[in-house]
């Protein structure tokens, strides 16, 4: 995978260089950053504008910098549960069909914010880890872990045969966020499609339904708005 833009790169250097192959790099305009990549024994190429251009051609600004990189490896959900058994009442956030990826990258830096467990991504009409998304999260999607589901009946099965509680996140729900934090419980919150919200299936799976108060003159919410508010209510202290 190829990642662009100087914060970015010098994002995954300064976490996981070890994911780092290779960088593309403009040395007159990067040189202090080029110095340390050399350093580390990172393999530096010089950037080439007009070749990139061509492979991106929607993308309006390289910074003079990309990197060619691995992704960290994938974590099953079995490996989350497993981590994260001893921890006192963590929250997972479980995204179905989220398809903005700005909106993922949002909801992800929310979620490290918030000190969120992991975050479970539904596989088929659903934004991945892209380029967009990279740069949306600021640098934290390499902090927290990110599990793509495919069976979303038998996610539902084994998160509750772990204990935990299920909350589909809807426009009237039963529930308010300060009543959930009360639970003291381990809760998996549902945050749904931008436009068709949260699939039936799995609100009719769900233990509670939970909602925000917002003024009657606006409809909704960006989801990743709602994420952050939500994770806010669970953490505060009022």
């Amino acid at each position: 995978m190829q990642i662009y833009g100087i914060n970015s790169v010098k994002e995954i250097f300064n976490k996981r260089r070890d994911l780092i192959r290779k960088v593309y790099l403009d040395k007159n305009k990067h040189f202090l950053f080029y110095q340390e990549l050399k350093k580390n024994e990172i393999n530096v190429l010089e950037f080439d504008f007009h070749y990139w251009k061509k492979k991106f051609p929607n993308v309006s600004n390289f910074q003079n910098v990309i990197a060619e990189i691995d992704l960290p490896e994938k974590i099953t959900l079995d490996q989350l549960l497993k981590k994260i058994e001893n921890d006192k009442n963590p929250i997972l956030l479980f995204l179905d069909r989220i398809q903005d990826p700005q909106n993922l990258g949002a909801i992800i830096r929310n979620a490290v914010a918030f000190n969120v467990s992991g975050i479970l991504i539904t596989q088929d009409n659903s934004a991945q880890l892209t380029n967009t998304v990279i740069k949306s999260s600021s640098g934290t999607w390499l902090d927290i872990d990110i599990v793509t589901i495919s069976s979303v009946a038998n996610v539902i099965k084994k998160l509750k045969k772990n204990n935990f509680w299920i909350v589909s996140t809807i426009l009237k729900g039963k529930y308010k966020p300060k009543e959930l934090k009360k639970l003291n419980q381990k809760l998996v919150l549902i945050f749904g499609n931008e436009g068709k919200g949260i699939r039936l299936s799995l609100i009719n799976s769900s233990d509670y339904t939970s909602s925000i108060n917002i003024d009657s003159k606006v409809e909704s919410l960006n989801v990743a708005t709602s994420v952050g508010i939500f994770l806010y209510a669970l953490n505060s202290d009022n």
